[in-house]
């Protein structure tokens, strides 16, 4: 796996699946963070929610954060909030969302 210089992957999620994509990019050399929860916590509005996220990314210095979460409606809120801080995201899941609306 090739990686260019510079590049600190960022992991939301914490089950089973990100556990084994974290030991992945470990292994293959990659700088990995684990970025702390991905749910939304309760009480949370979206606003915050992204916010959260957000600074969780600034503050883990990614250049890119691949979501290891299961697909919902929280997603495209993730790739709101993540575009908003122009990281590249890996999204290897499906979700519902109408492609009608944007992101």
């Amino acid at each position: 796996m090739h990686v260019p210089d510079g590049t600190r992957i960022g992991i939301l999620g914490r089950g089973r699946w990100a556990s084994k994509v974290v030991g992945m990019l470990v292994g293959a050399g990659v700088d990995v963070v684990q970025l702390g929860p991905a749910r939304r916590e309760a009480g949370e509005d979206a606003g915050a929610y992204e916010a959260r996220i957000a600074t969780a990314v600034r503050e883990g210095g990614c250049t890119d954060v691949w979501l290891c979460v299961p697909p919902g409606v929280h997603v495209p809120v993730l790739v709101r909030a993540l575009g908003r801080e122009g990281v590249g995201v890996i999204v290897e899941k499906p979700w519902p969302y109408p492609r009608t609306r944007s992101i």
